[in-house]
């Protein structure tokens, strides 16, 4: 992991909580993105971090806050960097914005390393409970919705409380700890001991 940088090395505003939102393009549709937009209008102090993806899918979402009644400017689009620099930038995020109803896997998996809150929707499907799933087993289900306005109220909630951030991120560090949520080796236990006693 490379040196954390400062917002200003990155291009991001010193003064504004920083929502993000690193996934692939195909992942966003309207009404998640309609989601965050009527965040962003709630907290005028905030910004999004996104993937600048592709020219088309940029100004597509530049078009689509203009349409919805929020300057571009507080979209700030980032390229592609190698990881070592991804998970460094992670540390300048003050909330992960999962995406719904693909969520975020390996994405997701990053965001809770390093630390950094993230709020996901999950649904009925396999990809839209991925990140829950991840939440739920680092002992955060407060960050799970289940529907947009719950999304969206988990989001003000976390704006308004910096000490609860803090928590978040102190809770997720010490997930890293052998015994919890990203000891792979007694994961594997557990899962041979289910192994072993499925009965046909």
């Amino acid at each position: 992991i490379d040196p954390k940088p400062t917002r200003i090395d990155v291009g991001l505003p010193e003064d504004k909580l920083i929502f993000a939102t690193f996934n692939n393009s195909y992942k966003l549709n309207e009404s998640m993105f309609e989601c965050w937009m009527r965040m962003l209008k709630r907290l005028p102090d905030s910004i999004l971090w996104i993937v600048d993806d592709n020219p088309w899918a940029t100004a597509n979402l530049k078009a689509q806050a203009s349409k919805l009644g929020v300057s571009e400017q507080r979209l700030i689009f980032t390229p592609r960097v190698f990881p070592s620099a991804y998970l460094s930038r992670m540390a300048l995020v003050d909330v992960f914005l999962d995406n719904y109803p693909y969520n975020a896997g390996s994405t997701a998996s990053d965001v809770l390393w390093m630390g950094t809150p993230m709020i996901t929707l999950s649904g009925k499907t396999f990809v839209s409970r991925m990140a829950g799933s991840m939440l739920f087993y680092s002992k955060l289900p407060e960050l799970i919705a289940h529907n947009f306005q719950g999304y969206e109220e988990i989001a003000i909630w976390l704006h308004d409380n910096p000490q609860e951030r803090k928590r978040i991120h102190e809770v997720l560090l010490q997930q890293r700890l052998p015994g919890n949520a990203f000891d792979m080796t007694r994961f594997t236990r557990l899962l041979e001991e289910r192994y072993y006693n499925v009965s046909y």
